[in-house]
């Protein structure tokens, strides 16, 4: 597989994608490299090393998630008092009607 991803002259596939992506490659290569003391003892070392790159993905979503969640709730409190507060106009406007 390894060899699909050099061309015949050996150079770096990751020379073929852009800017932006080889930087952000090489982010991940480097969080997965975090993990070399578990997919160094494996059996398919390239195969665990692609394990850990799920497993970093799985991190940053679970960050992703979390933070959605204290956003939601944010925004739920506020449209709680923007509901509230509309409330309270209606009712002081029936108030002032019926005075």
């Amino acid at each position: 597989m390894f060899k699909l991803l050099m061309n015949t002259q050996g150079r770096n596939w990751k020379e073929y994608l852009t800017p932006q992506d080889e930087e952000k490659i090489n982010e991940i290569i480097k969080k997965v490299a975090k993990h070399r003391g578990a997919y160094s003892h494996a059996d398919d070392t390239k195969n665990a090393q692609l394990w850990c790159a799920v497993l970093e993905v799985n991190i940053a979503q679970d960050a992703m998630d979390q933070r959605l969640s204290e956003l939601e709730g944010v925004f739920e409190s506020m449209f709680q008092r923007m509901r509230f507060r509309e409330n309270e106009k209606r009712e002081l406007h029936k108030s002032l009607e019926t005075f």
